[in-house]
C-alpha cells in the first residue's frame, strides 16, 4: 500500500504528492517502499503488486496563485461533492465542474488540481500508466487498486489498456495458480466465487480475480522526433546497412563522421553514408537516419571538439559544414557524440555552439522548404565517466531534439579488477552509479532537462571478467581482471554472448540491479539480456522518456533478438479485484483512505 504517504493530517503546511513513485526530496515514496520489501525484507518481486489509490486528498491553499507540489497550505481542504479525501469520480467533477485546473508530475509521479484555494493531489491516468510500467520494470507481479467505487466511468481501472490492446482476457484464481508460471497455467482456466459480507459498495454476491493480458505500445509519435527507438550503426562493426531490420527501429545513427581538425569540417569515412539512408528505408520507409559525428576516441577526438568550438568562425565552419553533408546525403538529421566535454570552457562553448547549430537548421529550413533536421547528441550517464557538470543543460533543451543518455560502461573490469559488476545495471542498491541515477537523479532532477528530452541507452554488448573460484558464480564474486569469449574476447557483443550461452554457459538475471550474467567455468560474462532491455524499456515509459537507443545494432544476434525485445515483452498482468478485502483478511477502512 504505497499511497498515504503525504495527507494533510501529516503535513499541514504544504501541499504534497500523497502517493509519489519517486521522491527526489525525500525517503518516502512507491519506489522507496518496494525496494525496501525486495532488498531489506528480501521478498521476491513476483510476490509483490504496487497500490494505487483511486482517491485523493484535499489542502486549502494560502495563496491562490501560488499552487504547485509544496505551495503554502493551511491544512486540510474540501472539495464540493467530495470532501477531504475525495475520489477519482469526485475529482473528475470538480475539474469539470469548478474549472479546476489539472497538472501532471513526471519527477514525483503525481496529479493535482486546483481551483480558488482548493488543491488536491492524486493519481489520474498518467500516474497510472507509469506505476503500472514501473511494476513492470521492476519485475512485479502486477498491481491493485484501493477501491475500484472511486474510479469514474473506469477511467482508471482501463487506463493501462488506453495506451494498448487487450490481448487474452482469463478467468483465474492467483492463490492456486500463482506457484507455477503464471502465463503457463493461465492457459487452465480456474473461476473461484467467494461471498461478500456487508458490502455497500457493489450489488454482487461474488468476486472474481480478472486477470487481463495486455499489449502495449510504446511511445507513439506525431512529430519526427517523438518516440525514439533508435540505434546506431557502426561502419566498421562487420554488419552490412542492408542487413539491418530497420522495422525494429524509428530511428538509426550512422557512425561515424569525423572532424577534420585542420579544416573544421565534417568528412565521411566510408562510401556506405551516402547510401546510407536509401538503404534502411527499403526495410521501413518511415525510419529517420541522422549522421553522427565524434565517437569515442578518447582525448584526441574530445579536443579537436573543444579548440573547434572555442572560436565564432570555426563554429560556423563546422555547423554549416555538418548541414551541407547531412543534406547531401538524404539524412534526416545530425548527432553529435562529443566524449567529452571536460572544462566549464568547453561547456560555455558547447552552449554556443548548440544555440548556432539550431539557428542555422532553422534557417536552412526554411530557405530550402524542407522539414529542419533533427539534432540529438550522446551524452553521458554517469558522473564516473564523465562529469555532467560540463554540460550546458539549458542549451540542449532549448535546441536538442533530444539527447541519448549512456548509462553503461558504468562498471567494467579496468576500473574492477576484483570481482565481477553488473556493467550497465539500472539500479544500484549498493552505490549511487546506475542507470536510474544518471537519467532521474542526474539529467532530470540536477541538470533540469525534461524527461521527454532523454532517451535511455542499451548496450547490445557486455565485458567478461576472470572468476577466482569458479564456483562462486555470483555478482560482485571475487575477480582476477578481465576475462575473454571464445568469439569474442574481453567485449562481446550479445551474438558472441549467445554463442557462449548455447556451448553451455549458465545464464542468471537479477531483478534488483536489472542485468544478466552468464558463467562457465572461470569465464563470467556482465551484459544485458531481453529481461534487462524490457525492464529498462519500461523504466523509459514510466518516467516519460522520449525512448532509447542500442550501441550498436551489429551487436544483436541474427533474430534481432534484442531490438525487437519491447514488441515480444509488452505481454503483463493486471490484477482487478471486486469485492470487499476486509473478507479476504486485508483489513477494513472507508472509501477514501484505503485499508489501514
Amino acid at each position: 500500500m504505497v499511497y498515504d504517504l503525504f495527507i494533510p493530517s501529516g503535513f499541514k503546511t504544504t501541499m504534497r504528492p500523497p502517493a509519489p513513485l519517486y521522491n527526489p526530496g525525500g525517503q518516502f515514496s512507491g519506489d522507496q517502499g518496494i525496494t525496501a520489501w525486495m532488498n531489506q525484507v528480501g521478498v521476491g518481486a513476483k510476490k509483490l503488486a504496487i497500490g494505487l489509490p483511486f482517491y485523493g486528498y484535499a489542502w486549502k491553499l494560502v495563496n491562490a496563485n501560488n499552487h504547485g507540489l509544496f505551495a503554502a497550505a493551511n491544512g486540510g481542504g474540501s472539495t464540493p461533492s467530495g470532501d477531504g479525501t475525495p475520489l477519482y469520480s469526485d475529482i473528475r467533477s470538480f475539474i469539470k465542474n469548478q474549472g479546476a485546473k489539472s497538472v501532471y508530475n513526471s519527477t514525483y509521479v503525481t496529479n493535482y488540481c486546483y481551483s480558488g484555494t482548493t488543491w488536491v493531489g492524486y493519481d489520474d491516468t498518467q500516474s497510472v500508466f507509469a506505476k503500472v510500467n514501473y511494476a513492470k520494470g521492476r519485475g512485479l507481479l502486477g498491481y491493485f487498486a484501493w477501491q475500484i467505487g472511486g474510479d469514474d466511468s473506469w477511467t482508471l481501472s482501463k487506463a493501462d489498456n488506453l495506451f494498448g490492446t487487450v490481448q487474452l482476457l482469463m478467468l483465474g484464481d492467483l492463490k492456486d495458480e500463482g506457484q507455477g508460471s503464471v502465463l503457463r497455467n493461465l492457459y487452465t482456466p480456474y473461476t473461484k466465487k467467494k461471498t461478500m459480507a456487508n458490502s455497500n459498495t457493489l450489488s454482487l454476491s461474488t468476486f472474481t480475480i480478472i486477470v487481463l493480458v495486455l499489449q502495449l505500445n510504446f511511445f507513439s509519435s506525431n512529430a519526427e522526433a517523438a518516440g525514439v527507438k533508435g540505434g546506431y550503426w557502426y561502419y566498421d562493426s562487420g554488419l552490412d546497412a542492408s542487413a539491418i531490420d530497420s522495422s525494429y527501429f524509428t530511428h538509426l545513427f550512422c557512425a561515424f563522421a569525423d572532424l577534420d581538425s585542420n579544416t573544421n569540417k565534417i568528412t565521411l569515412p566510408s562510401s556506405t553514408f551516402s547510401t546510407f539512408t536509401q538503404t534502411v528505408q527499403k526495410k521501413n520507409p518511415a525510419v529517420k537516419t541522422l549522421l553522427s559525428i565524434g565517437g569515442g576516441g578518447g582525448p584526441t577526438l574530445a579536443s579537436k571538439f573543444s579548440t573547434m568550438a572555442k572560436q565564432n568562425s570555426s563554429r560556423k565552419t563546422f555547423i554549416d559544414s555538418s548541414i551541407q553533408v547531412a543534406r547531401a546525403n538524404n539524412f534526416h538529421g545530425l548527432d553529435l557524440d562529443w566524449e567529452y566535454p571536460n572544462s566549464n570552457t568547453d561547456k560555455t562553448n558547447l552552449g554556443f555552439l548548440l544555440n548556432e547549430w539550431r539557428a542555422a537548421i532553422k534557417q536552412e529550413a526554411r530557405i530550402s522548404g524542407k522539414t529542419q533536421l533533427l539534432l540529438s547528441g550522446a551524452v553521458s550517464g554517469s558522473n564516473q565517466i564523465s562529469p555532467l557538470q560540463y554540460y550546458p543543460a539549458q542549451a540542449i533543451t532549448n535546441n536538442m531534439d533530444w539527447i541519448n543518455v549512456m548509462v553503461y560502461d558504468l562498471f567494467i573490469p579496468d576500473g574492477y579488477r576484483n570481482s565481477t559488476q553488473p556493467p550497465a545495471p539500472l539500479y544500484n542498491p549498493t552505490g549511487i552509479f546506475s542507470g536510474s541515477e544518471g537519467i532521474n537523479v542526474s539529467w532530470i532532477n540536477q541538470l533540469k532537462v525534461p524527461p521527454n528530452k532523454l532517451a535511455i541507452g542499451l548496450p547490445f554488448y557486455g565485458y567478461a571478467w576472470t572468476l577466482v573460484n569458479a564456483n562462486v558464480h555470483g555478482l560482485f564474486a571475487g575477480a582476477n581482471g578481465a576475462g575473454s569469449i571464445p568469439s569474442g574476447g574481453s567485449t562481446p557483443v550479445y551474438r558472441d554472448i549467445r554463442s557462449f550461452i548455447n556451448n553451455g554457459a549458465q545464464t542468471v538475471y537479477n531483478s534488483t540491479y536489472v542485468t544478466n550474467y552468464c558463467y562457465s567455468g572461470t569465464t563470467w560474462v556482465g551484459y544485458d539480456d531481453t529481461q534487462s532491455v524490457s525492464s529498462k524499456v519500461s523504466y523509459a515509459k514510466s518516467i516519460g522518456l522520449i525512448g532509447y537507443f542500442a550501441w550498436q545494432v551489429g551487436g544483436d544476434d541474427n533474430n534481432w533478438t534484442l531490438s525487437k525485445t519491447d514488441d515480444n515483452f509488452s505481454l503483463y498482468l493486471q490484477l482487478l479485484v471486486y469485492g470487499d478485502l476486509k473478507n479476504e483478511g486485508h483489513g477494513s477502512s472507508d472509501q477514501g483512505t484505503g485499508p489501514n
